[in-house]
């Protein structure tokens, strides 16, 4: 009996407020594009900048050397040969006087020599008599083939004479008897490499006997007892670290030589 009110229609006199349009006045900024430039990972992509050096093979002649190189074959007989000694040194020099050396004793010295085809290890290596030295404790523990090795009673004496760039590997304790003496080399196994008796007098080199030379051996094969495998070094004082003259070639060369002719 009451239709509905439609005297009073929907409010439509105030529309949506279309007058402020979203703000587009200011787009995206486009002008910095992303920086492709420097892509992440691509600039210097790990591992390729600087790539590792190949590992060195054996023939390659920049390849270090072994820092621990094998140190060769034990020293034993027939290996390792005393080659000289000079156990009766000529007088002091004025000079070496004047520089504090006035025992003859002080210029001793024992030469020996890698007479094997390897290098040689000389740890162990010790002269028990006559003098005594241990080569483990030496400034030389191994020996190339034919390479030599020098002991010394007093290195700043030896030096002074000799000078000071052969091979030293230390000084020893004691000193050579003049009148000769037993003089005993033994191995690391202590098996003797040389266990001889050098003399001053019957046919033993007079020269050596504090004459102005050393005692050289002959042949390191030989009988060191036997004194005709000994002479007199034709060097004055002796020719350490390095083979000796052959004393016959030194007194009967120029004689060869004229023959030769």
């Amino acid at each position: 009996s009451a239709p509905p009110d439609n005297s009073a229609p929907p409010d439509n006199s105030a529309p949506p407020d279309n007058s402020a349009p979203p703000d587009n006045s200011a787009p995206p900024d486009n002008s910095a594009p992303p920086d492709n430039a420097a892509p992440p990972g691509n600039a210097a992509p790990p591992g390729n900048a600087a790539p590792p050096a190949d590992p060195a093979t054996p023939d390659d002649p920049s390849a270090p050397d072994d820092p621990d190189p094998e140190p060769g074959v034990s020293a034993a007989a027939g290996l390792l040969a005393l080659t000289e000694m000079n156990y009766n040194p000529y007088p002091p020099t004025a000079a070496e006087r004047a520089a504090g050396f006035d025992d003859a004793q002080a210029f001793e010295f024992i030469e020996l020599q890698n007479v094997g085809a390897e290098p040689i290890d000389l740890t162990g290596v010790e002269f028990t008599e006559g003098v005594r030295f241990d080569f483990s404790t030496g400034a030389f523990t191994t020996l190339s083939p034919g390479e030599y090795v020098l002991i010394v009673q007093n290195l700043a004496a030896f030096e002074f004479r000799y000078g000071a760039e052969l091979p030293v590997a230390g000084q020893y304790e004691g000193q050579l008897n003049n009148a000769g003496g037993q003089v005993t080399l033994l191995d690391r196994t202590g098996e003797a490499i040389h266990d001889f008796r050098y003399r001053q007098a019957g046919y033993w080199p007079d020269a050596a006997h504090g004459a102005g030379s050393s005692l050289e051996v002959i042949d390191v094969t030989g009988d060191y007892n036997d004194p005709a495998n000994w002479w007199p070094s034709a060097e004055h004082g002796g020719s350490p670290g390095s083979a000796g003259i052959n004393v016959l070639q030194h007194l009967f060369g120029e004689q060869e030589s004229w023959l030769d002719d």
